[in-house]
């Protein structure tokens, strides 16, 4: 099986040295170039649990490989996909799959037509920790699972397997799911809490748990369901509250890929994620003044 991952940031590297480590007999994995540089001077640094680190050569894909690719595994921010794809698409072959793997929701729509047509379209989501110590060096700082789902065109149940247990065997634990759009309002729901309130408030994880933010992370997650029940799916603000916690919890140490960014300075995905439910909530006329304030006063940042 042919992978090329796009976007070498912590999800990206952490994919491709899962991938790597099966060996060219099960799957040969490569890296679509962000940089001029030669594929032979370029490694990475990937750091363990145990805090052993390794290097590992970075191979790059080129126009052939792209021709020859069965699913393109695009790990980059959300606002980065649509321009992400662009020098990608005139070379990728018409029968692969597309993974989008990142933080928020509303990517889809802003793919062109001709790539929807021609492309199934797959969403990977994921629990796992990982740190981008500098570039080109991750550390792994969590295990988690994932989920993998079709949210356009099709993709034949032997595909939908063969790539499932291909990435299940890379890095446990990956299951298909046939809902995976109600999936990605679920995590959807815990990134509107989590990323903005640690971004704002400077905090850790498990510092959002304490009451000063209770009725808030209510009031947030109650817009959410609100919104998502607009679009077809039912989700249960207990349960919601429920999630956030045991997250927030089991990452209680961990900062949040949005406080990363503000902290270094960069753009964060708050438009697609708190600023996804202000513009759902408009069209469908439904107020969201949380979620709206938090994408106003994260966009400020």
């Amino acid at each position: 099986m042919n992978i090329i991952i796009l976007g070498q940031g912590a999800i990206g590297l952490l994919w491709y040295r899962a991938l790597q480590q099966l060996g060219n007999d099960k799957v040969n994995v490569k890296i679509f170039p962000s940089s001029a540089a030669p594929a032979a001077s370029q490694t990475f640094t990937f750091t363990e649990f145990s805090g052993l680190s390794e290097q590992r050569p970075l191979i790059t894909a080129d126009k052939t490989a792209l021709s020859e690719c069965d699913h393109l595994l695009v790990c980059v921010k959300s606002y980065q996909v649509k321009q992400a794809l662009k020098p990608v698409l005139p070379h990728l072959n018409t029968g692969s799959s597309i993974i989008l793997s990142h933080n928020g929701m509303g990517t889809l729509a802003e793919l062109p037509e001709q790539v929807i047509d021609k492309h199934a379209i797959l969403t990977l989501l994921t629990t796992h920790g990982c740190l981008r110590v500098k570039p080109r060096h991750i550390r792994h700082t969590g295990r988690g699972f994932s989920d993998i789902g079709l949210v356009s065109g099709q993709l034949a149940v032997k595909q939908q397997t063969e790539l499932t247990n291909l990435l299940n065997l890379a890095l446990p634990q990956v299951e298909w799911t046939n809902n995976i759009v109600e999936k990605q309002w679920r995590k959807l729901a815990v990134n509107s809490v989590i990323n903005p309130l640690t971004a704002l408030h400077q905090l850790k994880n498990g510092q959002i748990l304490k009451d000063k933010f209770t009725a808030q992370i209510t009031a947030i997650l109650t817009e959410v369901s609100q919104v998502a029940k607009s679009q077809g799916i039912e989700l249960n603000l207990r349960e919601l509250e429920q999630v956030v916690t045991g997250v927030a919890q089991a990452t209680s140490n961990n900062i949040s890929s949005m406080r990363c960014d503000v902290l270094g300075g960069k753009k964060t995905e708050i438009d697609y994620i708190s600023g996804y439910i202000h513009r759902l909530g408009e069209e469908q006329h439904i107020a969201t003044p949380e979620n709206t304030r938090l994408w106003q006063q994260v966009s400020a940042l």
